[in-house]
């Protein structure tokens, strides 16, 4: 049995990847995959990653049993996008000492996002679950700062570790198999997928310009609760607020034209040096793109007629949030929408 390690990062289609996993959606190409998850994917594995854990620690017991009991599959696959912010020695060691003895090969799979996408993906999670009052320009002038989306650097150390093992793919449609994540991890995975394989549309879609002034309503309310529980009533609304307002109404987050100018110039050298490291030209390809769309676009109002609608889902969750046992009801919502998301996903492949 091969292990194939998805390790994120982070807002690079991982919902969609792992809501495929979960749901059993794999495409057949004569080989057997096992996911062996009770969730929707193993996000809860990272602390005990971090810190190093050995075989008998319980959540990986319950995979090492699942594993075992799916010996006969070809290939196994882990699922955490947090996984990318641990060191790679120590993934590799705590992989070697967890699951070295159940499979003949390990590889790691990780999604790197270009610059311009990762910064403004990044801001609109943090501003959905709480964890950011900046406007867009101060986060980006704080990510400048900190090197915060630099990637050559992370991308060497991985490699170092984990030699050919180690998959970097781009997160990016002029580049992605069928120009979709989850094909392309298929494929990544599995060697080839059939030509007509689809799955349905993104998981976990990222809110626009008018959806994350509006979250921060909800946000403000909850201040003092809960990491989680703003975690999980952030993400509700984003489900909430996607599935009731039209694409067409929906204003795209966007860096402007002055602060991308600064933005490209902090980041091109990263671009080159990644794209040396991989041996290819996409990073900095996909960095002028973005940067030429940023400088011909024209700034344009976001639109805020959509304020009942939004106040009626704030309102709806903030009743839900009187509940005042913070981690029951945060993990009651998780689960719910882990359930949800399965079941649509289902559904959707099913209409395919």
């Amino acid at each position: 049995m091969k292990l194939v390690v998805h390790i994120g990062e982070i807002k690079t289609g991982s919902t969609s990847i792992q809501t495929a996993l979960a749901a059993g959606t794999v495409p057949k190409t004569g080989l057997t995959l096992h996911y062996p998850c009770d969730s929707l994917n193993h996000n809860s594995l990272e602390p005990l990653f971090r810190a190093g854990a050995t075989a008998d620690a319980l959540r990986i017991k319950k995979i090492r049993r699942s594993m075992k009991k799916h010996s006969t599959a070809d290939i196994s696959v882990i699922s955490a996008e947090r996984f990318s912010t641990i060191p790679p020695e120590s993934i590799e060691r705590t992989l070697s000492n967890c699951f070295g003895d159940l499979v003949s090969e390990i590889s790691i799979i990780h999604y790197i996002r270009p610059h311009f996408g990762r910064a403004v993906s990044a801001y609109a999670e943090q501003v959905k679950i709480g964890s950011t009052d900046l406007s867009l320009p101060e986060f980006l002038d704080a990510a400048i700062q900190e090197k915060r989306y630099h990637s050559a650097r992370r991308i060497q150390k991985w490699r170092d570790v984990f030699g050919p093992a180690y998959n970097v793919r781009i997160m990016s449609r002029n580049v992605l198999v069928n120009q979709d994540v989850v094909a392309d991890f298929f494929t990544a995975t599995l060697g080839t997928i059939p030509a007509n394989w689809s799955s349905p549309s993104q998981v976990n879609a990222s809110l626009c310009a008018e959806g994350t002034t509006y979250v921060r309503t909800l946000q403000s309310h909850l201040t003092g609760r809960l990491r989680a529980l703003r975690h999980a009533l952030g993400y509700e609304f984003e489900y909430l607020y996607n599935k009731a307002i039209p694409t067409a109404k929906r204003t795209k987050l966007t860096i402007d034209r002055t602060k991308a100018s600064e933005f490209y110039e902090a980041h091109v050298s990263d671009a080159i040096e990644v794209d040396r490291i991989l041996g290819g030209d996409n990073f900095k390809n996909e960095l002028d793109i973005d940067y030429n769309a940023a400088l011909s676009r024209q700034d344009s109002p976001i639109d805020m007629s959509n304020h009942d609608t939004a106040r009626k889902i704030i309102a709806d969750l903030l009743e839900v949030a009187s509940y005042d046992d913070d981690r029951t009801l945060a993990m009651c919502i998780r689960n719910a929408r882990f359930d949800r998301m399965i079941k649509e996903y289902k559904l959707a492949m099913s209409a395919c």
